[in-house]
């Protein structure tokens, strides 16, 4: 249950934040499994996460795919957020 309403928010909030980005085709997901389908910015993205010490996958080349585990805190949902809202700039 918690996992279902923390994802719907947190996919709520990566909507906010990727809108007035057409580089973002699309944010979806269930629970906590998030997929960002950015084009070739998906991989450039990882990168530039791993460089602020956040761990993400890429998957087909374009999405990037977040499966954090179930006891995820809000900080660091909000250090992801700021990450990908840093990066989009």
């Amino acid at each position: 249950e918690r996992a279902a309403e923390l994802g719907e928010r947190w996919r709520s909030e990566l909507r906010k934040i990727a809108s007035g980005h057409p580089e973002v085709a699309d944010v979806r997901g269930l629970g906590l499994m998030i997929g960002v389908e950015m084009g070739d910015l998906a991989k450039q993205f990882q990168r530039y996460a791993l460089n602020k010490k956040l761990l993400v996958n890429v998957s087909a080349g374009k999405v990037v795919r977040l499966v954090p585990p179930l006891i995820i805190s809000e900080g660091s949902i909000n250090d992801l957020n700021s990450t990908l809202r840093d990066f989009l700039k």
